[in-house]
């Protein structure tokens, strides 16, 4: 692997951005057609153009040589204290996408680092993520990145008939 480069998105970014986000896409479609529609390039390319405009969202690209491999978005999230919780404040990774030929190459961990230098340096003390129960190698990867299950959700479907 060549020199590599993790940094802030850009504008310019915004092809790249879109092609690892379906490829991502196309792999939550393949394994829950009945929850996720078929990406359509054109309106992932809008979202994205309004999270890069965002104050809200960070998004970070991996460079290879100059070549865009990944990407990972963010945000800060303040949770006030309630009756039955403390306040928190994490810094909550929403997407990370890795190109299939630069996987296994440090690329993810490499942009999973930089969230920690970032939460560091807000003084926040956890990063959290969600990944699907069909998506086991993200789970792997997020497991040797030193994730652990913190809460479970679970589903039940229903026959639509009584």
């Amino acid at each position: 692997m060549g020199a590599r480069t993790i940094r802030t998105a850009e504008a310019g970014d915004l092809d790249a951005l879109v092609d690892l986000n379906l490829v991502v896409q196309e792999l939550h479609v393949a394994a829950e057609p009945d929850r996720f529609s078929e990406p359509d390039r054109a309106t992932v390319a809008r979202w994205f153009e309004d999270v890069l405009a965002a104050d809200a969202w960070t998004v970070l690209v991996a460079e290879v040589d100059g070549e865009v491999v990944g990407y990972l978005l963010f945000e800060q999230v303040d949770r006030t204290a309630g009756t039955f919780t403390r306040a928190l404040r994490t810094l909550y990774v929403h997407q990370l996408g890795v190109a299939p030929a630069a996987r296994r190459q440090g690329v993810g961990r490499a942009l999973l680092q930089r969230v920690d230098e970032a939460a560091r340096s807000l003084g926040v003390t956890q990063v959290a993520l969600d990944t699907w129960a069909f998506n086991t190698d993200a789970m792997a990867f997020f497991e040797r990145c030193g994730f652990e299950v913190f809460n479970v959700r679970l589903r039940r479907s229903l026959d639509p008939t009584p």
